[in-house]
């Protein structure tokens, strides 16, 4: 677990690095994918505060018509919220990122912004919504033959599951 976490925090660090160095000199498309990239990794270090930095960031550089870029940094944006206690904040953007995924052939991407949504509804009471969210996500994780996406789906649907009786 150490190491992932070692592995997680460099990998923030450097999509952090080429962020700064792309607005640097320019490089407009880059700092989207370096913001997108910097915000999700910095979520799961529980820096939200730079996280939020970094969604912003991806959020202004985007152009309306790229669709990952948009659900990216919603779905950041909605981890954010989400921590930060804004439940209803946090859900409206996440599935604004769902609809947006939906709209794509990027089935991969609605599998992630159906998680994030899975895992900004369980901060709050809606633990069943949660875990539909989730299993979908499975689904399409499935679906695509992300079997390591589909492992993170099913553990967090496990989680979500209500206990059974012994």
């Amino acid at each position: 677990m150490q190491v992932l976490a070692a592995a997680i925090a460099l990998a923030g660090c450097a999509a952090a690095i080429a962020t700064h160095l792309a607005v640097s000199i320019g490089l407009s498309l880059h700092v989207v994918t370096q913001s997108e990239r910097a915000a999700h990794t910095l979520c799961a270090l529980g820096e939200f505060e730079e996280a939020d930095r970094f969604s912003r960031a991806c959020e202004t550089a985007a152009t309306p018509d790229d669709m990952l870029s948009q659900v990216l940094w919603r779905t950041a944006r909605a981890k954010i919220r989400a921590e930060r206690g804004d439940a209803e904040g946090a859900e409206v953007l996440a599935r604004e990122a769902v609809g947006l995924a939906e709209a794509t052939d990027l089935v991969t991407t609605q599998g992630d912004a159906l998680l994030d949504l899975a895992s900004v509804l369980a901060h709050g009471p809606r633990r069943e919504d949660a875990l539909a969210a989730a299993e979908e996500a499975a689904r399409r994780f499935e679906q695509k033959g992300n079997r390591a996406s589909l492992a993170r789906a099913r553990a967090l649907a496990r989680e979500l599951a209500p206990a059974r009786p012994a």
